[in-house]
């Protein structure tokens, strides 16, 4: 049926294309259609813009060949893309100017203290919505609550999804907690660029240029910096601490939910003179037992940390926040 309508509007268009003047029902009668379905073919050929209104014909219609038909469709398009393009500028200019205005009347503080969750989480939110190119994040202390990290992983989601980058750093102690794991697991495979750091000066959210979220530790306060020199400060601040952090584990041994776990009594001693340098036969003897359960318990170590030497050993160990 679709092929037939087809070969219908090209015989249209070439009975037109030979003679405009044509009236209706001498083109049905000639193609063998309808006058109902001589109207729809007409229709479709103006849709289609292949017939067009022309104040110059003698009928009122000009008939378009299918490459100019194509090239004015193509025109209309752009210049309604033009059109809502100047649009759209003009909305951002009048934006800008009552977010100024907005801002220069003191009514929205270039410093804010916010306290309360809620009311931070909101600060958090709104800032997210504004991200244009990246959001960088330092996390120190403890790992959040299972709900504040669902919040911030449908912000993130948010983010991303309007192709702005996230980078995070997070203090490795928190590693030893398998829901920081597992959500540092589901961030990496988002494409959050994540990485660790054994001490970090104090929890940040920079959104851009813009806004520079600095939380109290231990409370539910927030200082909240909207533009200024300061949030150029905090950004050098955070890209120091980007510099000077460790990539997120990949090896399946060192992010399984067991791995991490940090050794205790006789095997985390060892581990602290291991990672001071000591032989095995020197930390032997300093705990009272043979070399070869030293041996034993270095090479268990060694696994767990999934590291090639003891020197390897002890250095993670220390990103890990085991030992000093």
């Amino acid at each position: 049926m679709e092929r037939e309508f087809v070969e219908s509007l090209q015989a249209y268009h070439e009975l037109l294309t030979e003679d405009i003047e044509q009236e209706d029902a001498s083109v049905a009668q000639a193609l063998g259609l309808s006058t109902e379905q001589s109207a729809i073919v007409r229709d479709s050929l103006i849709h289609l813009g292949l017939l067009i209104e022309s104040p110059t014909a003698s009928n009122g219609w000009s008939i378009l060949s299918p490459e100019a038909a194509a090239r004015r469709l193509i025109q209309d398009h752009k210049n309604k893309v033009h059109a809502l393009t100047a649009e759209i500028e003009k909305t951002q200019q009048a934006l800008s100017t009552l977010v100024n205005e907005f801002t220069t009347s003191g009514r929205r503080k270039e410093i804010e203290k916010v306290v309360g969750m809620t009311r931070i989480m909101a600060v958090l939110d709104d800032a997210a919505r504004l991200t244009q190119r990246e959001v960088a994040t330092i996390h120190p202390g403890l790992s959040p609550s299972p709900e504040v990290t669902q919040a911030n992983l449908a912000r993130h989601q948010d983010v991303l999804a309007r192709g702005a980058t996230i980078r995070a750093v997070y203090q490795t102690a928190t590693l030893r907690h398998s829901h920081t794991r597992s959500d540092l697991r589901h961030q990496a495979a988002l494409g959050i660029q994540v990485r660790t750091n054994q001490l970090l000066p104090l929890r940040i959210v920079l959104v851009d240029e813009l806004v520079a979220v600095m939380f109290a530790p231990a409370s539910p306060t927030a200082l909240v910096v909207r533009n200024g020199p300061l949030t150029a400060i905090l950004r050098d601040v955070f890209e120091h601490v980007w510099t000077t952090s460790d990539p997120l584990p990949t090896s399946p041994h060192q992010l399984a939910d067991d791995a991490l776990a940090r050794p205790t009594g006789q095997r985390l001693e060892v581990l602290r003179l291991l990672a001071a340098g000591m032989t095995d036969e020197a930390i032997a003897r300093k705990i009272g037992v043979s070399t070869r359960t030293i041996r034993r318990q270095t090479s268990e170590i060694m696994d767990q940390l999934d590291a090639g030497s003891r020197f390897q050993a002890g250095i993670l160990a220390a990103r890990l926040g085991w030992v000093d």
